[in-house]
């Protein structure tokens, strides 16, 4: 029952923090476009705004899911020339 409530309160969270960046992304997209008098062009631009920033924000995981395998792969080889895992981590 507790790993349930546990699983249960770190979704909670993980969608607060969700919720929280979608509305943080809104804020400044509006806030970018807040000088549009025309409400269409506004609407527009905040658009666009989000749209960067969902690209900005998928490139920076394409990039970190890079490194990482990068990495994974620089401790393989430390680990096929003798060189244990734990050890390996962090090797340059």
């Amino acid at each position: 029952m507790k790993l349930k409530n546990l699983t249960f309160l770190a979704a909670l969270c993980a969608l607060s923090a969700c919720v929280s960046q979608s509305e943080q992304r809104l804020d400044e997209a509006w806030d970018v476009c807040r000088y549009h008098k025309d409400t269409s062009a506004r609407s527009r631009c905040v658009e666009q705004q989000m749209k960067q920033s969902s690209a900005i924000d998928q490139q920076a995981a394409i990039a970190k899911r890079a490194e990482e395998t990068a990495e994974e792969r620089r401790e393989a080889e430390l680990e096929a020339q003798g060189i244990p895992r734990d050890a390996a981590k962090g090797v340059d």
